[in-house]
C-alpha cells in the first residue's frame, strides 16, 4: 500500500514536470528577440506573440504591451533586449535600429487603430487610414486584414476577395487564421450569391 502510494506520488510529480517541460520548451515557447536565427524567424514570433497578447487583452494599450514585453524580457533574462531597451529609452541606441523600432511600433499603432475602427463599424474611416498606412507597411498582415474586413462590411465583395487574396500571399504559412481569410470570404451568405 505504501509502495503504491509512492509510485503514485512519483508518477504525479513526472507528470507536473513533463507539463512544465512542454509548456517551457513546447511548440509555444517563445524566445528572446536574439535566439531566432533569422529575422523572419523573430518578426513571426513576436507577431503572435502580440496577437496572443492582445487576444488577451483586448483593451490595452501600446504602453500595456511594451510593458508586457519587457516583462517577458525580465521572465527570460534576455539580457541583450534589455539592454537594447535601456539604450532606446537613454537615447544611446544608433539611428538605424531606433528607426526600425519607431517603424514597428508605428505598424503596431496602425494595426490596433484599424481594429477599433472595423469593431466600431467605421469602415470607411478604417479603409482611408488603411490606404495611408499600406503605402509604408504593404506587407502588414495585420493591415491588410483590417481592410479585408472593413471591405466585407460594406458589402463590397470583389475588393474583400482581392484584400484577403493579398493576405494569403503575404501571411505566413502557418498563420491558419489568415490563409483561412479568403475562403470563409468567398463561402460566406454574403458572398458566395
Amino acid at each position: 500500500m505504501i509502495l503504491e502510494q509512492k509510485w503514485n506520488i512519483l508518477g504525479g510529480a513526472l507528470l507536473l514536470l513533463g507539463i512544465w517541460a512542454f509548456v517551457s520548451y513546447g511548440p509555444y515557447h517563445q524566445k528572446c528577440p536574439d535566439e531566432y536565427t533569422t529575422s523572419e524567424e523573430h518578426l513571426a514570433a513576436v507577431e503572435k506573440w502580440t496577437n496572443d497578447f492582445y487576444d488577451k487583452n483586448p483593451d490595452a494599450s501600446l504602453g500595456d504591451w511594451a510593458a508586457a514585453r519587457h516583462n517577458f524580457y525580465k521572465k527570460n533574462n534576455c539580457k541583450e533586449a534589455l539592454q537594447r531597451v535601456e539604450d532606446y529609452d537613454s537615447g544611446k541606441a544608433d539611428p538605424a535600429s531606433k528607426k526600425i523600432v519607431d517603424e514597428v511600433v508605428d505598424e503596431v499603432i496602425f494595426g490596433h487603430r484599424l481594429y477599433e475602427l472595423v469593431s466600431d463599424g467605421k469602415y470607411e474611416e478604417a479603409l482611408a487610414l488603411s490606404s495611408n498606412a499600406m503605402e509604408t507597411y504593404p506587407n502588414s498582415v495585420d493591415i491588410w486584414i483590417h481592410r479585408t474586413m472593413a471591405y466585407y462590411f460594406l458589402s463590397n465583395c470583389a475588393e474583400a476577395a482581392a484584400a484577403a487574396y493579398h493576405v494569403s500571399m503575404i501571411a505566413p504559412e502557418d498563420d491558419e487564421d489568415a490563409q483561412q481569410l479568403l475562403p470563409n470570404i468567398l463561402n460566406s451568405d454574403l458572398c458566395a450569391q
